[in-house]
């Protein structure tokens, strides 16, 4: 039995009822996600969406009681675990996918942390994409999402917009912009364009010149983001510390970082990062859009053009570097 390398791992979130399990339940349904096992967090002792959900796939595993982003992180370990010793027991096929959905609670950010933390599983699974659900109707109707929402919004990779047939068109084009304006590195699309099979691109949202403002909302107060175009190639070795650097003094404050820069090579290189945790980052092959560097920025109580005023001096101070050979190194994991 041939067993997958790093089989990559979606977390599927979003607020209570915003169709998490409904977009889950479509997406199984197609053949070229037959391999992936999912994984179901509940905030109660009863699965009910693991019932919906094995309807289309057997791989559904329940983690009962609490919410996946504090209690019960050992429990998603101890299932990816058990996944891969009953996979070497010949006990099941292999799988080609995981996917986690949270429950409407959840801050993906420390579930990231989790696996990216497992000296065991980081060499089996890799968070390709964090897939976040929006309900059209309930903020279109200004109903308070709360921070939790806040928190999965600007951690996604991808914010799916559902319940668009229960408002007017131009109601959901405003929630769609307000999302954009939140999460400028994340497309918004509807759940029909969303494919987990295909291997996830830079967003062309990140070479964006300016960012709106965000409204005065309660929960949102503090927030604030922007982006900015990087001139020339970017010294990946100084950016990698300065990222370092600031994350280790400011990491609770920002939100989201996602970078598309020019190092030299023939692509760009992505780094995401989600305060404290930086994802491994990825070369691209080739570059899609201009040839550009560029950098999105959400923080909290923290001005950006601040954070990008300190970029710029520390890469000025700097002279190029040319990129490693076989492609990049991985900034020091920062701590606190």
């Amino acid at each position: 039995m041939s067993v997958p390398g790093v089989r990559p791992l979606t977390i599927v979130s979003g607020a209570l009822g915003s169709g998490k399990t409904t977009l889950l339940r479509d997406l199984l349904s197609r053949p070229d996600l037959r391999s992936t096992a999912v994984l179901v967090n509940e905030l109660g002792e009863m699965g009910l969406d693991h019932h919906q959900l094995r309807q289309v796939d057997e791989r559904t595993v329940v983690l009962p009681g609490g919410c996946v982003c504090c209690a019960t992180r050992s429990d998603v370990e101890s299932a990816l675990h058990e996944l891969l010793a009953t996979e070497d027991a010949d006990h099941v096929d292999p799988v080609r996918r995981v996917v986690l959905e949270t429950t409407g609670l959840a801050d993906p950010a420390p579930v990231v942390a989790t696996l990216q933390a497992s000296p065991t599983l980081r060499h089996h699974f890799a968070v390709d994409r964090v897939v976040v659900t929006v309900d059209a109707q309930a903020v279109a109707r200004g109903a308070d999402q709360g921070p939790e929402w806040l928190q999965q919004v600007v951690c996604a990779d991808l914010l799916v917009l559902t319940k668009t047939d229960l408002v007017p068109s131009a109601a959901a084009e405003d929630v769609a912009a307000h999302l954009r304006r939140l999460n400028p590195a994340a497309p918004v699309v509807s759940p029909a364009e969303v494919d987990l099979a295909t291997t996830p691109v830079a967003s062309a949202a990140a070479a964006a010149a300016a960012v709106a403002p965000l409204p005065a909302e309660r929960h949102l107060a503090g927030v604030a983001s922007t982006s900015v175009t990087l001139d020339g190639p970017v010294d990946w070795a100084g950016f990698a510390v300065w990222v370092s650097a600031l994350l280790h003094a400011h990491g609770d404050r920002i939100l989201r970082m996602k970078a598309l820069l020019d190092t030299g090579g023939d692509g760009p290189v992505v780094l995401d990062a989600v305060q404290h945790v930086v994802h491994p980052p990825r070369h691209l092959p080739r570059w899609d859009g201009p040839r550009t560097s560029s950098l999105v920025l959400i923080t909290r109580d923290l001005p950006p053009a601040q954070v990008v005023a300190a970029l710029r001096d520390f890469l000025a101070r700097r002279r190029p570097a040319a990129t490693p050979a076989g492609g990049v190194t991985p900034p020091p994991t920062p701590r606190g």
